[in-house]
């Protein structure tokens, strides 16, 4: 739908910190032509903060460029072909093929804008529930 247009995509599975588009305006003026994840995990983002990376992984919330919505997409119908058996939900794994297909990296925004829910997949009920940011504050109250 964003076709080539820059975007914001959003899973449904979030909580949003307050103020979120002008914390999310404020990053993407400083990296308006890159990939930019606005929900990660991982311990570096407590010691190092905000930085590039090239291993792209939970798409909850992140910004596409211009035109990336619309190359995304057509990535996706010859990637699926060969890896949606082995990933049938692994949209942030298609992502991660793809910014290295063009030997990018992407920008991890720190603090998180988003949050995962606690709550047990419905795509693999396997999953933790426990997938939740380490830097994410200000949660819209009855988000």
């Amino acid at each position: 739908m964003a076709g080539d247009d820059p975007c914001i995509h959003m899973e449904e599975d979030i909580l949003i910190t307050k103020n979120f588009n002008v914390k999310a305006n404020r990053v993407i003026s400083q990296q308006r032509y890159s990939l930019i994840q606005f929900f990660s995990m991982r311990k570096k983002d407590l010691t190092e903060g905000s930085r590039w990376d090239n291993s792209f992984l939970m798409n909850q919330c992140y910004y596409a460029p211009p035109e990336y919505s619309k190359l995304m997409r057509e990535y996706y119908e010859s990637w699926a072909a060969d890896n949606l058996e082995e990933h049938p939900n692994g949209t942030d794994q298609m992502i991660c093929d793809f910014l290295k297909s063009r030997k990018e990296k992407y920008w991890i925004s720190v603090p998180s804008l988003v949050d995962h829910r606690v709550a047990k997949s419905m795509i693999d009920p396997r999953r933790s529930s426990k997938r939740q940011s380490l830097t994410f504050t200000d949660e819209v109250e009855n988000g």
